[in-house]
C-alpha cells in the first residue's frame, strides 16, 4: 500500500494537478465538460462567472427548443440561442444544441394546426434546416431526437411527430427519427448528431430498444453519431451497468455524452438536507458517473442540467420534495459533489499519465486501457526483453505476480491475477532493461471478443459442422468465465439466439475463455454477420464473421 500511494502521490506531483476548477481538470484530458444554461442570467456577475470559469461546453437548456426558437410559422427568434453561442465564443467554450425534435415544448401553432402529415413533414423538415443552418459552425453537437422512446420499450411514444398525425411514417418504427438526422446531416455536414433520452443510462429494456435502433442506423449508414446519456439520478440510482452500456455504443463507433446529470436529494421545508449525510451519497454517485465515462475513450462529454442549486430544475419539478442536485450550492459554493467530480478527474490523469519508462498498458481483447481481473493485457515499450516478472499491486495493497505469456523487446502480455479487487492498480515490470511501473485501474468489464482488426472485423473464430450436419461456432476471448451460471451466457448470431453450450477456460491456451454455440440452420451462408455475447448483462463488443 505504501509504494501504491507514493507513486499515486508523486504522480500528481509531477502532472502538478493543483487546479479546482472542473474546466481545468477537464482541459488536461481532452474531455468536455459542460452545463445547461439561460442566457437571461447571464448579467448576473457569479452566474456568468461560474460558467465561464467551470465550464468548457455550453447547452442552452430551452432557448434552442421548439417552442422557444421557432414561435410563429414565419418567425424564428435566435436570439437567446445567439447570446450563449456569443458568451461560449467569448470564453473559449463549445456549444452543444438541444434540441430539434422533441414531444414537448412544441410551439402551440403546430401542436393545434390541425396539419395533414404532409404538412408536418415539411414544417418539421423546415425548422431542422433552418435552425441547423443557422447555428451550422457554431454549435458542434446537436441532439437531433430526444426522448422518441417511450416508457415501454420498444415502443415508440405516440406524439406529433410520429403518430399524432406523425410526418408521413406513423407505424414505420424508426423511420420518421431517421429521417430527422437525414435532414441534420445535409443543413450542417460537420455537427455531431446524438439521439438523447432519460431512463436509459444503464443496460435496461429502453437502452436495449435505443441500442437496437442505433445498431440498425450504423449498419444503414444512417447520420448517428453518439447517443446522449441524461441520467437525471436518485439516491437509490444504481450505476454497476453504466459501463457495459456505454462500452456497447462506442462498439458501434458512436460517442457517447453524459448530458442531463443531476442527483435530486430529499430536502426539508427550508432547503436543506432531510439527512445531511445524502450529501455524500450524492457525490459518490457523481464520482462513479463521471469516473466511469472517463475510463472510456468514447465518452467524450459529462455535462450537468445547470451547474448551481439555485436555478435547479428540480425543487419546481419535485413541488419541493427533492432539490440540491447540482455541484455547486445557490452560494456557488462547492459541495462534495463538485469535489468528487475533481477527484474523478485527478485520478483519471494520474491513471492516463505517462509511465516511468515510457511504458502503455492495454486489454489484449477490448483494446483499451480498461483493464479486468483475470484479464489478457499487453505491455507496449521498450527494454522490455529481459522482463522477468510483472509485478500488481491492488487498491488493497496486496500484490500478486502475473501469469507471463510472452516476452519480446517491445512487448509483454500476461493474464492479470482474478483475485485482483477492482480499483486502482500499480503494475510493476521486473528484469528489463531497468524496473518500469504504470498506475492503472481495474474492474470486472464487459467480455471482449478477439478480432482481426480494430474495426471489429474477421473474427477470431472457429466453424465447425459434425456428422450429423450441426454447425458449430467457437468463439475466444476474456470475460467469459466467472459468471454465475451459463444460463446467463447469451450469444446473438445476426440477431437470432444461438444456444449455449459451453461457456469457460480455454484448455489450450492459458488465460483465454471461449464459447461454444449451435449455429442457427436459418444463418448457414448467409454472409457476414454481426455477433455479440451477453455474460450476466454485461455486453461484449460487436464482431463480424463470415458463415
Amino acid at each position: 500500500m505504501t509504494i501504491h500511494r507514493t507513486l499515486l502521490v508523486a504522480a500528481l506531483v509531477a502532472l502538478g494537478l493543483e487546479a479546482q476548477t472542473l474546466r481545468e481538470e477537464a482541459d488536461r484530458l481532452g474531455m468536455l465538460v459542460g452545463g445547461a444554461v439561460d442566457p437571461e442570467l447571464f448579467g448576473q456577475a457569479a452566474y456568468a462567472n461560474a460558467f465561464a470559469t467551470q465550464l468548457n461546453m455550453l447547452e442552452p437548456e430551452n432557448d434552442m427548443k421548439f417552442g422557444v426558437i421557432h414561435p410563429s410559422p414565419t418567425t424564428y427568434n435566435f436570439s437567446p440561442g445567439d447570446q450563449i453561442v456569443a458568451f461560449a465564443q467569448t470564453n473559449g467554450q463549445k456549444v452543444r444544441g438541444h434540441n430539434l425534435v422533441w414531444y414537448q415544448q412544441i410551439a402551440p401553432w403546430v401542436t393545434g394546426g390541425n396539419y395533414t402529415a404532409s404538412q408536418l413533414n415539411q414544417i418539421l423538415h423546415d425548422h431542422i434546416t433552418t435552425v441547423v443552418s443557422h447555428y451550422a459552425g457554431q454549435v458542434f453537437a446537436w441532439d437531433v431526437v430526444n426522448e422518441a422512446m417511450s416508457d415501454s420499450p420498444p415502443a415508440l411514444r405516440s406524439e406529433v411527430w410520429y403518430d399524432s398525425p406523425g410526418i408521413g411514417f406513423a407505424g414505420q418504427g424508426t423511420k420518421y427519427i431517421e429521417q430527422a438526422f437525414v435532414w441534420a446531416r445535409a443543413a450542417d455536414p460537420n455537427a455531431l448528431l446524438f439521439y438523447n433520452d432519460y431512463g436509459a443510462d444503464v443496460v435496461n429494456a429502453k437502452s436495449n430498444a435505443i441500442y437496437a435502433m442505433a445498431q440498425d442506423f450504423r449498419a444503414r449508414g444512417v447520420p448517428l453519431d453518439g447517443i446522449g446519456l441524461q441520467m437525471h439520478l436518485s439516491l437509490s440510482s444504481d450505476l454497476s451497468q453504466l459501463g457495459p452500456n456505454i462500452q456497447r455504443y462506442i462498439a458501434l463507433g458512436l460517442q457517447v455524452h453524459i448530458t442531463e446529470l443531476d442527483v435530486q436529494i430529499p430536502v426539508k421545508a427550508n432547503g436543506t438536507p432531510v439527512n445531511p449525510g445524502d450529501l455524500q451519497k450524492q457525490a459518490t454517485l457523481y464520482q462513479a458517473a463521471l469516473s466511469t465515462c472517463l475510463r472510456y475513450k468514447g465518452c467524450t462529454a459529462f455535462q450537468t442540467w445547470g451547474l448551481t442549486d439555485k436555478y435547479s430544475w428540480i425543487p419546481g419539478y419535485t413541488n419541493g420534495v427533492d432539490g440540491l442536485a447540482l455541484p455547486l450550492d445557490a452560494n456557488y459554493q462547492p459541495k462534495p459533489a463538485f469535489n468528487a467530480m475533481i477527484t474523478a478527474y485527478q485520478n483519471a490523469a494520474v491513471l492516463n499519465a505517462p509511465a516511468t519508462g515510457g511504458i502503455s498498458v492495454i486489454s489484449a481483447t477490448g483494446g483499451t486501457g480498461l483493464l479486468a481481473p483475470g484479464g489478457l493485457i499487453s505491455i507496449y515499450g521498450s527494454g522490455l526483453g529481459n522482463a522477468s516478472s510483472v509485478l500488481v499491486t491492488d487498491s488493497s495493497g496486496t500484490s500478486r505476480m502475473a501469469t507471463l505469456l510472452y516476452v519480446s523487446a517491445t512487448q509483454v502480455n500476461c493474464m492479470l491475477p482474478a483475485d485482483l479487487l477492482p480499483g486502482p492498480a500499480m503494475l510493476s515490470v521486473n528484469g528489463g532493461d531497468s524496473p518500469v511501473s504504470v498506475a492503472t485501474r481495474t474492474e470486472t468489464v464487459a467480455p471482449g471478443l478477439f478480432t482481426a482488426d480494430g474495426t471489429g472485423q474477421g473474427m477470431a473464430a472457429a466453424i465447425t459442422v459434425d456428422s450429423g450436419g450441426t454447425t458449430y461456432l467457437e468463439l475466444f476471448g476474456t470475460g467469459i468465465r466467472g459468471r454465475s451460471d451459463i444460463a446467463n451466457v447469451h450469444v446473438t448470431v445476426g440477431g437470432v439466439a444461438a444456444p449455449v453450450l459451453y461457456a469457460g477456460p480455454q484448455g489450450q491456451f492459458y488465460g483465454l475463455d471461449q464459447i461454444n454455440v449451435v449455429l442457427p440452420a436459418s444463418l448457414i451462408g448467409t454472409g457476414s454477420v454481426n455477433i455479440e455475447v451477453e455474460v450476466d448483462g454485461r455486453v461484449s463488443n460487436v464482431v463480424q464473421v463470415v458463415i
